[in-house]
């Protein structure tokens, strides 16, 4: 298939060290997104995580930079438009959290600085990142450093579709102390199964990283969802760009899709056959957006599916076997993982969401495209 290709815009000032300090402006520039990386890029060095528009817009959860940078200290902006609800944001450096932040509602714009750690790596990778879920606001970056950005480290893509589940939605079963917000992304498992998949795969950040997209939203069902959505699916946004203000994306090209999408069907009494026949055409259109990617589908989280709903279990399995021939057989079913953690009927808990998440990793580590190398010395490989 023809890859499209998007442009993409980012506004950055850096400030570097070269004997003297010298200030220095790149210029507001088009640049070119890589359908096959997932990367949008400025100067050549800033990583765009997850879907923007061509303004550097963005609202999905898990949206925001990634940088390599040497030195003590990186600085960034971040400018809502219109923020009518406060917006929980991470920093995380070199792998592990460094810090979060929260920019207020109505508060124009944040201005952050990340100390950086003096771990002994001469070159740090920074991500920073949304942890609230998608919302109808959005935000763009720009970055001032006294620390130089270097080259970007190579992305594989991995884009997961869910809904509060997959979004890391708070319930008195896994609130994280002292946190102010209805989802936070760190405690999901998809989030978790990024990190899992940068452990097994990516030993050095600074040179490769995935670059992962949550297109997740509480209540969605991909063929019925709960009655606040007002009778709208996942089909009326996993296309967006940016959600609820588009452009619709034809093309995404990731090398891994998750999908664990079911749980609000199960809950809003949708028919197991209704809900096998939109799965079967939600997989369909995922695939024409991803022609080479590697697809694991599951119903996982607040069900023991196969003991609790066996009829939506037989749709899943049976959606995922219809489909395979289209995908030459790059479409996997995941077994729905569920142990003593599990609690019935609520969100996951943190220690729950850890669990399905090295399962999952197993599961994808044992079924890699052939975009995704493993290490030299992997001892990743698992017999799932």
């Amino acid at each position: 298939m023809k890859r499209a290709l998007l442009t993409g815009f980012l506004l950055t000032s850096l400030t570097v060290f070269a004997g003297t300090l010298i200030s220095a402006s790149i210029p507001l520039r088009s640049v070119s997104f890589d359908s096959s990386s997932g990367v949008y890029t400025a100067g050549d060095n800033i990583t765009c995580l997850g879907r923007s528009d061509a303004t550097g817009r963005m609202n999905w959860e898990g949206t925001g930079i990634a940088v390599n940078v040497k030195g003590t200290a990186f600085e960034f902006t971040v400018k809502p438009d219109n923020n009518l609800l406060p917006v929980n944001y991470c920093v995380f450096v070199d792998g592990s959290q460094n810090s979060t932040f929260t920019i207020p509602q109505g508060v124009p714009s944040k201005t952050v600085s990340v100390s950086l750690p003096d771990n002994g790596n001469p070159v740090h990778h920074v991500e920073v990142f949304k942890a609230s879920e998608a919302s109808i606001d959005s935000e763009t970056f720009s970055v001032t450093s006294s620390s130089n950005i270097v080259q970007p480290s190579k992305a594989y893509k991995i884009s997961y579709y869910g809904d509060s589940i997959t979004a890391g939605f708070i319930d008195d079963n896994n609130r994280p102390p002292n946190y102010d917000g209805s989802a936070d992304l760190p405690i999901s498992y998809s989030f978790k199964t990024t990190q899992a998949l940068n452990k097994a795969l990516c030993p050095h950040l600074t040179v490769k990283a995935f670059n992962a997209s949550y297109i997740a939203l509480s209540g969605i069902g991909v063929a019925k969802s709960l009655p606040s959505w007002n009778g709208h699916t996942m089909f009326d946004y996993f296309q967006q760009a940016v959600y609820q203000k588009g452009p619709s994306i034809t093309n995404e090209n990731a090398d891994i899709v998750v999908v664990n999408i079911g749980t609000n069907d199960i809950i809003a009494r949708c028919d197991a056959q209704s809900y096998q026949t939109k799965l079967l055409e939600f997989l369909e259109k995922l695939g024409s957006m991803n022609t080479n990617a590697h697809i694991f589908v599951t119903i996982w989280g607040m069900f023991d599916l196969k003991n609790q709903n066996p009829d939506f279990y037989s749709a899943l399995k049976a959606a995922v076997e219809q489909y395979k021939p289209v995908q030459s057989e790059k479409v996997y079913f995941v077994e729905p993982y569920w142990s003593a953690s599990g609690v019935a009927a609520k969100h996951p808990s943190e220690k729950f969401a850890q669990e399905f998440a090295d399962y999952l990793k197993n599961k994808i580590v044992s079924n890699l495209p052939p975009s995704i190398e493993l290490p030299a010395s992997s001892a990743t490989s698992s017999s799932l």
